[in-house]
């Protein structure tokens, strides 16, 4: 399956021998749920709580690793469904109101 993907998408020509296990590995996912609640694991600071607007608290991965010059920060979880619709479909493309509401009242957006 991983094969046929990669031709299909180019990255490995026909002539190109097939991945194996030496080329892809998989790695276990730890659940921060479960993680979490050990305080040595949250004292490494490798989580960080965001707010989300929806959801509430969300407790995700932080930017690893740390450098000292440019440490990198996680300050959302990006855009809600149809929360740039006005710049993207108004402002880029121009659309009018009026095509705005059409599109909505039809659930094109």
């Amino acid at each position: 399956m991983l094969n046929d993907y990669a031709r299909r998408q180019k990255l490995l020509k026909d002539s190109d021998p097939n991945l194996s296990g030496d080329d892809v590995r998989e790695g276990l996912s730890a659940v921060i749920s479960v993680k979490l609640a050990d305080p040595q694991f949250e004292a490494r600071g490798t989580l960080r709580r965001i707010q989300h607007a929806v959801l509430g608290e969300i407790v995700v991965p932080d930017v690893l690793p740390k450098l000292s010059g440019t440490p990198g920060a996680i300050d959302g979880l990006g855009p809600r469904l149809g929360d740039w619709n006005q710049e993207i479909y108004g402002e880029r493309l121009g659309l009018s109101a009026a095509q705005l509401e059409k599109l909505r009242n039809s659930g094109v957006i």
